[in-house]
């Protein structure tokens, strides 16, 4: 069922961010250390401590194809089922969480991909502190809009069942994102469980009106249907 997609993803980042807070309680000083001698950048300490001890290099699991590309240059990783689909498939575009400055977790996507039979495409948008907001949401909307142009002819993809999404940062970028697009042509399909957006980064203004009063917003059952089930 659908609830068992969503534990299953909850599980798999909560491990992470558990790894996460251990990680930086026990290595966060010697970051500091290295950058007060020059050594080299905090964030590039952390950077190196989740890639060798927190990132785990699995094998791509059966019944799963991973490739990595670009997209109007902007790199991203798509998870692709290999099981045989009589029609179109859904899409998801994924934006991952890391504070503004750490990378994707590859495991989210596998499983989203995997239980879900949906191709995910997960964008590796520009990091801070090198590249300053809204790099990193001009990234997501090139990559995006790259992936609904070519989602048919390349990926069997309906293109008017592609979402986006993201967790924690990426979460954030997500709801940016479809603000920014309600202006455009696109069509954007956006959760009726979205309560508002993050303060910071985008427009103060109230999401839930906009969603209720814009023709081109609907529910993200209109993508997934029924059809959603695990």
């Amino acid at each position: 069922m659908v609830h068992g997609l969503f534990v299953g993803i909850a599980i798999v980042v909560s491990i992470y961010i558990v790894y996460g807070i251990v990680g930086a309680y026990y290595f966060m000083f010697p970051g500091r250390i290295l950058h007060r001698l020059g050594i080299c950048h905090q964030v590039s300490f952390i950077r190196w401590f989740v890639a060798c001890f927190l990132t785990r290099s699995n094998p791509v699991p059966a019944g799963l194809r991973v490739k990595d590309l670009k997209f109007s240059e902007v790199p991203v990783r798509v998870y692709e089922p290999t099981a045989v689909c009589d029609g179109l498939r859904r899409g998801l575009v994924y934006f991952h969480g890391g504070g503004w400055v750490l990378d994707s977790v590859d495991e989210v996507c596998r499983h989203i991909a995997k239980k879900s039979d949906t191709i995910v495409v997960s964008v590796g948008y520009r990091l801070a502190p090198e590249h300053r907001y809204p790099a990193q949401l001009d990234d997501c909307e090139t990559a995006t809009c790259h992936f609904l142009s070519v989602a048919e002819a390349e990926f069997s993809v309906d293109s008017r069942r592609v979402a986006v999404g993201g967790d924690s940062t990426g979460a954030n970028l997500a709801a940016a994102l479809c603000q920014r697009l309600c202006s455009s042509s696109l069509q954007v399909y956006c959760s009726p469980k979205t309560k508002k957006p993050p303060q910071k980064s985008i427009n103060k203004t109230c999401f839930i009106p906009k969603m209720k009063s814009n023709p081109r917003i609907q529910s993200l059952e209109t993508i997934f249907g029924t059809t959603l089930t695990i």
